[in-house]
């Protein structure tokens, strides 16, 4: 098997094929957006989905804050991808949530 290749801010090309199936794209979606060959994105989909990986939840990000988030992104060499996901860890693992929402008081009140 060989070295994983970072694609579209994933750590293989098998977990960005597996990600933009899930998302509804179709395999010549898939292979041209990534750049391979359809029969590649086949192969890929297939082995990926004999290995155990983690399931993952879409969200949608509005297009507004997407283009936000691009220049941060690009200042640390990252996609926007990336960067979404290394904020939302920081976030859940540093238990981050209430300082940056300063919303305790609200989750405090409700019932």
């Amino acid at each position: 098997m060989g070295i994983a290749k970072p694609t579209l801010g994933y750590p293989s090309r098998t977990a960005a094929v597996l990600a933009l199936q899930e998302q509804g794209y179709s395999n010549r979606q898939i292979a041209a957006e990534i750049g391979i060959a359809v029969t590649t994105v086949s192969a890929l989909a297939c082995s990926g989905s004999r290995t155990a990986m983690p399931k993952t939840t879409v969200i949608r990000v509005p297009n507004h804050i997407w283009r936000d988030l691009e220049s941060d992104a690009a200042v640390r060499h990252v996609t926007v991808q990336t960067l979404i996901r290394k904020l939302l860890a920081t976030i859940t693992g540093d238990g981050l949530v209430d300082a940056i929402l300063d919303d305790a008081a609200e989750v405090d009140a409700k019932p």
